[in-house]
């Protein structure tokens, strides 16, 4: 009997050692409805859905396209992320890994791809147009910022047959005022644009065009001060210059002839004679009786 029982308590330990071996624990779930909860300029909050217990998160993000194990690292224990020191109007790509235990990992989530907000318009003159932010894209595009109006005239001078683009931008949460029909009250911080071009085709606007200059009027500390940016060859940016130039154009008018031009980009003191109120810079387009928004 003595003998029988130390063989009957090892195949005992024996069983309770296989069933132990044999208890199965749950894969990692993959996290699930992933979405932007908030999207600012230079930060986003992210969220997302997950079945998992007690289960911790690797988060991974990058400009769109980045190839994962590439990108930011982020570890949270809750179902959602708080991202800052973004770029702003820019793509980005993320995705969301549970981590259950230390071997026991989910795969990561499909890329989740969310835009920033453009960055807001800056109120003061730079050496390059681009910096202003008073467009988004390729500068040559001319699409406005999202904080951008554009506007037309009921009443618009003749300039040699060039087009015009008029933009208005004004300070976050501030407004214009109206004053009476001639120029309302404009908050400072206020910018506004005019932008000169010709089409190479005027029958065929797709056929391209070719940008002269961009004025700019600021309101500055109750005063407005004047700008002019010249359009480089490339037509991927504007440069600030107070001087008069010349640009030859050539075009191709309705009636299918080709016209040649020397157009003249005023200088600052060119500016002042129109842009001139008692003595001081001011708009003079953007009129309350004139303005088409």
């Amino acid at each position: 009997m003595k003998k029988i029982l130390p063989c009957v308590l090892f195949v005992l330990a024996l069983f309770s050692c296989k069933n132990d071996d044999e208890i199965t624990v749950p894969a990692c779930s993959e996290a699930t409805n992933v979405q932007s909860q908030s999207i600012g300029i230079d930060q986003a909050v992210i969220s997302w859905s997950d079945s998992n217990t007690d289960a911790t998160f690797t988060v991974e993000y990058g400009p769109t396209g980045f190839v994962p194990g590439n990108g930011t690292l982020r570890d949270t224990n809750t179902n959602e992320v708080s991202l800052s020191g973004l770029d702003g109007n820019t793509t980005y790509d993320l995705y969301v890994q549970s981590n259950c235990s230390f071997d026991n990992i989910s795969s990561q989530t499909p890329a989740f791809s969310f835009t920033t907000l453009p960055e807001l318009v800056v109120p003061q003159f730079s050496t390059n147009l681009s910096d202003m932010n008073i467009y988004v894209g390729d500068l040559d595009e001319l699409n406005p910022s999202p904080y951008v109006f554009e506007y037309n005239l009921a009443t618009s001078l003749f300039t040699d047959y060039g087009l015009k683009q008029r933009l208005l931008a004004l300070p976050p949460g501030e407004k214009m005022n109206f004053v009476d029909a001639d120029l309302p009250n404009f908050p400072d911080n206020t910018v506004i644009t005019k932008t000169f071009y010709y089409n190479f085709d005027e029958n065929d606007p797709a056929a391209g065009r070719q940008i002269i200059e961009t004025r700019v009027i600021i309101k500055m500390n109750g005063e407005w001060e004047l700008g002019t940016y010249h359009w480089n060859a490339e037509q991927t940016d504007a440069v600030l210059n107070p001087e008069s130039v010349t640009v030859p154009i050539s075009y191709s008018n309705q009636e299918g002839e080709t016209v040649n031009i020397n157009y003249i980009i005023p200088g600052a003191a060119d500016c002042f004679t129109c842009h001139n109120i008692n003595g001081a810079e001011s708009p003079i387009g953007p009129k309350m009786r004139t303005m088409n928004f």
